[in-house]
């Protein structure tokens, strides 16, 4: 009887305890919904806001493209009788403000003389802006803020003629327009709506605040409750200089405001978004109500209880996979191109090769970049790094995703193109890789052109294995190189040409 007891206390004690885990679990799955649900809020909340962001920079973007295209299209025209611009030059100017959303605008001579579209006179030979076009550089200036806050944006277009620059056309946008574009009564009636220069000047604003135009949005804002000293215009600044759009709250005018910055993409303008908090707080709370369901978790929490054991049994296995794939896609992964590094490019062409692709034809092309080492010595190595990476991109971006495409060297890059069965297939491809280069720049705010001695080898004509087709490639890289850069050589050409594979 005793031993009864002691059993049926255990079991009671069992349950006990089963039921303490079981409540402490529906206990810890609330708290923890609760709070997963509330930043999922705040992050729909967000994406919200910026898409909303995102249509106004679309708005803006289109008028700015609108001008630019119209400065583009007039200088055309007006390049047809170059050796005469005044000469119904003006009426050809009024035309492109009338179809455009341009205001203002003038047409100069290589001389700096010019004539606005009222009929005056100018000399604009000291304006950079008209120097750059006069390069032959389409440009679009900064945006400038005159003494009265009104803001303008000019464009200028070269005006080229027999392959020389013959003039300079110019259309001026007021900025202002931008205040035209948002709806301020939409939201809560008092977000505010801002183009901002990088620097965090505003130079067109809309809606309640204390803010101007002309003014910096880092004398406006401090930083939220219990947040570093100077941490928001931290934060700010950092992203701005670094060309990225954001979103953060901060404190103006004694009022905690949600800022919605997003990039506009022309001279690294924004367009701003301010919002109030309780306005934020109130889209979370709509949104936080709307996902809570919390008896379906409780339902759900039984079920989850009885297969814990199998469902961590399966979870770990998973994860186990999945860390052993990753564990091996980045031991085959380039660093800096994010192509196939050298190891998993040859394995990956043999395996092909001695797999499906046994009785396909391929081609192998070899991408040896010319001069690569002066272009490390004259524009540094991080320009070179960056040379690498956006080759990498572009090549990853030109071809299929079922070829295969490796750095295997310094500035070495090998593309395996699949099942390329005829001759006309072959011409495309290479005419096609001819043209890549021809078109290849590289560098943010320098560009640099970037050529390619290349040499092509054929499977299975030129070789029945990895190693065999790779060499047979690089002696028509070498023919390249010995023939002058920047070209294609069938490793077939190089069988009547004579090489010196140490030539650079």
């Amino acid at each position: 009887m005793k031993k009864k007891k002691r059993e049926n206390k255990n079991q009671f004690t069992a349950w006990i305890i089963a039921t303490i885990l079981l409540f402490a679990y529906f206990l810890i799955v609330l708290l923890t919904y609760s709070s997963q649900m509330k930043k999922e809020a705040a992050s729909a909340v967000q994406d919200e806001l910026e898409e909303h962001a995102n249509k106004l920079v679309y708005s803006f973007s289109k008028n700015i493209a609108t001008v630019n295209q119209t400065a583009t299209t007039t200088s055309v025209i007006l390049a047809q009788d170059a050796d005469n611009l005044f000469i119904g030059g003006v009426d050809k100017l009024q035309a492109a403000v009338d179809s455009s959303f341009a205001t203002y605008g003038f047409i100069a001579d290589s001389t700096g003389a010019a004539v606005d579209i009222k009929g005056n006179s100018l000399d604009v030979w000291q304006d950079v802006y008209y120097a750059e076009a006069l390069s032959g550089v389409q440009t679009i200036s900064d945006i400038e803020i005159d003494e009265e806050g009104s803001s303008t944006i000019r464009f200028y277009a070269p005006i080229s003629n027999g392959g020389s620059v013959r003039g300079v056309l110019c259309l001026s946008y007021p900025a202002d327009q931008f205040a035209r574009l948002p709806r301020t009564s939409e939201h809560d009636g008092q977000t505010v709506y801002a183009l901002m220069k990088n620097d965090g000047t505003l130079a067109s604003i809309v809606g309640k605040t204390v803010m101007e135009n002309g003014q910096n949005l880092y004398s406006y804002i401090s930083d939220v409750a219990g947040a570093s000293e100077d941490e928001a215009q931290r934060k700010l600044k950092q992203n701005l200089d670094n060309g990225k759009s954001g979103q953060q709250f901060v404190m103006i005018d004694g009022r905690e405001k949600f800022l919605n910055y997003r990039i506009v993409g022309t001279n690294d303008w924004y367009v701003l978004e301010i919002y109030t908090s309780d306005y934020f707080a109130r889209l979370q709370r709509r949104n936080y109500r709307s996902t809570q369901k919390v008896l379906v978790k409780m339902i759900v929490a039984l079920f989850l209880f009885f297969g814990v054991v199998l469902l961590l049994n399966l979870f770990s296995k998973a994860l186990y996979k999945k860390k052993n794939e990753e564990l091996q896609s980045k031991a085959e992964t380039d660093l800096l191109t994010g192509l196939l590094n050298k190891i998993a490019t040859e394995r990956h062409i043999q395996d092909y090769i001695d797999g499906e692709g046994s009785t396909e034809p391929g081609m192998l092309f070899v991408l040896d970049i010319d001069n690569f080492k002066k272009i490390n010595d004259t524009m540094g190595h991080a320009f070179g790094d960056q040379v690498l990476s956006t080759l990498g991109v572009r090549l990853r971006n030109q071809f299929r995703s079922s070829d295969i495409i490796g750095r295997i060297g310094g500035d070495e890059f090998i593309v395996y193109l699949k099942n390329v069965s005829d001759k006309d297939a072959q011409t495309r491809e290479i005419e096609r890789l001819l043209g890549f280069f021809k078109d290849f720049q590289a560098g943010d705010y320098v560009k640099y052109s970037v050529t390619a001695s290349i040499g092509v080898a054929l499977y299975p004509q030129d070789g029945s294995s990895f190693e065999e087709i790779y060499k047979a490639a690089d002696k028509g890289v070498y023919l390249s190189k010995k023939r002058g850069k920047n070209q294609i050589a069938y490793y077939e050409e190089t069988k009547n040409h004579p090489i010196n594979e140490n030539e650079d």
